[in-house]
């Protein structure tokens, strides 16, 4: 095992978070994800793919973006469809009851990024948000925090240089603008952003199925430890947009030329990485042992630019028994060309995914 006392080289920012996944499939800590600067944040996911995930526990019955819950909602729970809820402050990871006033109409969600992650989510999260409108006090509109006393539409920061208003040709909400009507006023010069000075309000948004699904629908069912964490993993990339993502999982930590973890994609932007990081925690297989220490060294040597380790002799089980990986049932797994200097498999060290002395990293573990 490695001390982890070695500094980094290339940053100052490195914080590790463990973020442990019991019996529910949630993924409530995505709000920290905002990024305070220009500079997108950079995320390493390491999941736990030990032989112990093959244990079976109780869970909640997965949402399904396909189910149409408002449809069969009752009580203050009918009739939801077409809006949409918030949360803000410290209860974000956790959605609103159906009677919830802190909502506004989907039309009026004129964030492409949120809209997105609504569609198969049901949850958006680590954005700020704008509404145009007016105060009691003030006819004015203008853009400002969300309230929920306005039903008015709503921009987000991600959107910022890309989108706004549900198209590329005005990309910023306009922080000059201001009208006696609820038409709201977009721009293309930055420099009038209202992102400029204004941080909005952090929220998470969440779809009125989804609302519906949580208050209503989450039923008792059975699955493994890997099956709940897969869920949590897929909710958490649908859910975030403007970061990006690698993924590392462990090896099967059969002897000690094959501890610790491999990275299995580089940190990238979620927005093309997105399918890819699910496809790869889809196909997982548990089995062998638990190397977290060892799998936390190597994200460090990942992030400083340091000396390919571990990821030179990893291996990963190619079949489930019984939670048991040895030569016959596993194969070598290195870390992925892409993550080394030049895309190279045979290169000795890692290219760190730092652009930035400011930028976040994290380091989160699901397991």
């Amino acid at each position: 095992m490695r001390k982890l006392s070695r500094s980094l080289v290339k940053s100052t920012c490195i914080a590790a978070t463990l973020a442990l996944i019991g019996a529910s499939a949630s993924a409530d800590d995505a709000e920290i994800f905002v990024a305070e600067y220009d500079v997108a944040p950079n995320i390493m996911l390491i999941l736990d793919t030990s032989g112990s995930m093959m244990g079976t526990v109780s869970t909640q019955e997965p949402y399904d973006p396909n189910r149409d819950y408002t449809a069969e909602g009752t009580g203050s729970c009918a009739g939801l469809a077409g809006r949409v809820f918030y949360r803000t402050g410290n209860n974000q990871g956790t959605p609103p009851a159906c009677s919830s006033n802190d909502r506004f109409s989907y039309s009026n969600l004129r964030c492409a990024a949120a809209r997105t992650a609504l569609e198969t989510a049901g949850r958006y999260a680590g954005d700020r948000f704008a509404q145009w409108r007016r105060t009691s006090s003030s006819t004015t509109r203008r853009w400002r925090d969300l309230s929920n006393s306005y039903n008015t539409p709503v921009e987000c920061r991600n959107d910022a240089g890309n989108d706004g208003n549900l198209s590329s040709n005005n990309p910023y909400p306009d922080g000059n603008a201001t009208s006696t009507n609820d038409t709201a006023v977009w721009t293309n010069n930055s420099s009038n952003s209202y992102w400029r000075n204004n941080d909005g309000t952090s929220a998470t948004l969440y779809s009125a199925n989804y609302v519906v699904y949580w208050n209503q629908f989450r039923t008792q069912t059975l699955g493994t430890r890997l099956q709940v964490m897969q869920d949590a993993a897929r909710t958490l990339l649908n859910s975030v947009s403007n970061v990006n993502v690698g993924l590392m999982r462990y090896s099967r930590n059969d002897s000690a030329n094959e501890s610790g973890g491999m990275v299995l994609w580089p940190v990238s932007p979620i927005e093309t990485s997105r399918q890819k990081l699910i496809e790869l925690i889809d196909n997982f297989i548990p089995g062998g042992w638990t190397p977290l220490t060892e799998t936390l060294y190597e994200a460090h040597q990942y992030f400083s630019g340091g000396q390919v380790l571990y990821g030179n002799t990893s291996r990963a089980c190619t079949t489930a028994t019984s939670g048991i990986c040895n030569n016959n049932n596993s194969t070598l797994l290195p870390s992925v060309p892409e993550s080394r200097v030049g895309g190279r498999p045979d290169s000795t060290h890692y290219q760190s995914p730092i652009t930035d002395s400011c930028q976040k990293n994290y380091i989160v573990y699901l397991t």
